[in-house]
């Protein structure tokens, strides 16, 4: 295995626990387990159980850690980043969500500590085109407006949450508010689906072609179990397309699984080709 220049831990939680454990040190076990001797290891906002796992890896390997807590400044809705080659505050991105500056904080660090980069110019043009230079999608992703659909990708409890700090900040806005959700089975899905129910007027699940993934009839019964009401969908794409004719304030938000929208958008797409 090639040494890398640096590892980025940007956040532990509970997931694939199937694989990684069953709690956040043995998660965070495994997830450090890259780090190499000598290295410099940037980490995000962890918690306290991962952050001590973390330093004692460091100590092992003699890599040098680097918070983002240690570098940045928060004033009401600004972060600012304070390093001793660079400051910089200005994190205009086409990206929705605070968690947001957070990430590309880290990956600015990463690079001024690592690459040496101290270009302000170089780093604003990297974040303001984030997604043309990576093509990543779905996150906080404005599929259409009137009525409002949103993708998000967020597929663990941590995600999840962090998606809906920054939706009930709008959510008041809509008259109705719609979720679909699917998940894959090794995930959190009791914990996701009680941290959704409040902020959604109706809840609807529904299954992936995909061998990980949760059926439909078995989020149903997690669901049922804890008292949430809601309701299959057995063709996902076809409800999102029908959702278009809803009131032009209504709003519908996909989420739970990148491989759900992934899945809705190819097939839409190839609607649309034929």
């Amino acid at each position: 295995m090639l040494n890398p220049l640096s590892v980025i831990l940007t956040s532990i939680s509970l997931e694939h626990t199937n694989v990684l454990g069953k709690t956040i040190e043995e998660i965070t076990s495994e997830k450090s387990a890259i780090i190499k001797d000598g290295i410099k290891v940037f980490c995000g906002r962890l918690p306290v159980e991962a952050e001590k796992v973390v330093s004692k890896k460091i100590d092992q390997t003699g890599s040098e850690l680097y918070r983002i807590e240690d570098y940045i400044n928060i004033k009401e809705s600004t972060l600012e980043l304070y390093t001793e080659e660079i400051e910089f505050d200005e994190w205009t991105m086409p990206l929705k969500g605070n968690y947001q500056k957070y990430n590309a904080a880290l990956a600015a660090l990463t690079l001024i500590k690592t690459l040496d980069v101290n270009d302000s110019n170089q780093i604003r043009s990297g974040i303001k085109n984030v997604i043309a230079n990576t093509g990543f999608q779905g996150r906080y992703e404005f599929y259409r407006k009137n009525p409002t659909i949103i993708l998000d990708s967020a597929h663990n409890a941590d995600g999840i949450e962090k998606f809906l700090f920054e939706f009930q900040k709008d959510s008041k806005n809509y008259s109705k508010r719609v979720l679909l959700f699917a998940a894959m089975r090794d995930k959190a899905i009791p914990e996701m689906l009680k941290k959704t129910a409040s902020h959604f007027d109706s809840i609807f699940v529904t299954s992936i072609d995909y061998e990980r993934a949760a059926t439909a009839e078995d989020l149903f019964t997690i669901a049922s179990g804890l008292g949430i009401n809601v309701a299959v969908v057995k063709k996902p794409a076809e409800f999102v397309q029908s959702f278009e004719s809803e009131e032009r304030d209504a709003c519908l938000v996909v989420l739970g699984s990148m491989y759900l929208l992934g899945e809705i958008k190819s097939s839409i797409s190839k609607k649309q080709i034929a």
